[in-house]
């Protein structure tokens, strides 16, 4: 009322600006990009600030800042030599599950040991019914990441929740533990990794889809993901990007780099 400059801030004020931002990377990529999509990429690159990297915070974080700051779109879109990453868009039909299989890249294995950092974000758009109230998410994605042991078995999945509790153990749990500390039944979901030690190298690597209903699927409903992930050397060096696409497409893949829209300004 007086004509001065107030501050204040709430969650709200994000919205206009997380719009922008994804509006400018569905702009800067050429063709069709899902709403998935949009939503995994700028997920994958947010960051958690500094003040909040404090143990203190560490059991709050999920409720204070959600997945974290989204970077700018150039950051989103933009990558090194030092890091790679992969863009899966797909649909899953019930009953059935998704296999995609990498050979780990060389430069991050050293004396038989797998090395480096993995990020991984799956935003899927299940069914809802909100006649079953809390339960109105009527389907879940899960996502492992696995090796190949010499018996023919997988190992245990290496992926970790963001906000895991290093306390908490997969073995024997109830659902509520399930969805609190696991994730299960959200849309969303993060998960990392980072092997500092190093882990025995079996490969070939295995990144599993599964899905599951909680009643009886529609024939042949499929449910739209979107899997970004990302390897990375946290400490820099190696060709982790030319590496690891050469992997994947002497095992078959088809691997095509996202294309930026080349736009031509015209000045009047």
């Amino acid at each position: 009322s007086n004509g001065y400059i107030c501050s204040s801030a709430g969650t709200s004020f994000s919205a206009p600006l997380i719009s922008k931002t994804l509006a400018s990377v569905e702009k800067q990529i050429e063709g069709t990009v899902s709403r998935e999509t949009l939503m995994a990429l700028a997920i994958q690159s947010a960051i958690i600030p500094e003040p909040f990297k404090l143990p203190a915070y560490q059991p709050y974080l999920k409720d204070l800042i959600g997945y974290g700051m989204p970077a700018s779109a150039q950051a989103i879109l933009g990558g090194d030599e030092h890091s790679i990453k992969l863009v899966i868009a797909s649909r899953i039909k019930p009953r059935k599950q998704m296999v995609f299989n990498f050979l780990w890249p060389q430069c991050l294995t050293h004396n038989d040991k797998c090395f480096g950092d993995v990020k991984l974000t799956i935003v899927s758009t299940p069914r809802i019914d909100y006649n079953y109230g809390d339960e109105m998410i009527r389907q879940n994605l899960n996502v492992t990441l696995t090796q190949e042991k010499p018996d023919g078995k997988p190992t245990q999945s290496y992926l970790s929740p963001l906000y895991k509790d290093d306390n908490h153990n997969e073995s024997g749990e109830f659902e509520w533990q399930l969805i609190e500390g696991s994730m299960k039944w959200l849309p969303t979901k993060v998960y990392q990794r980072s092997f500092k030690r190093g882990v025995k190298s079996m490969s070939p690597w295995t990144l599993r889809v599964t899905r599951e209903d909680r009643t009886s699927p529609i024939a042949n409903e499929c449910i739209p993901f979107t899997i970004v992930s990302t390897r990375s050397n946290a400490a820099g060096g190696g060709d982790v990007y030319n590496q690891m696409r050469e992997g994947l497409v002497s095992q078959g893949s088809t691997v095509t780099d996202m294309q930026t829209a080349a736009r031509v300004a015209t000045k009047v």
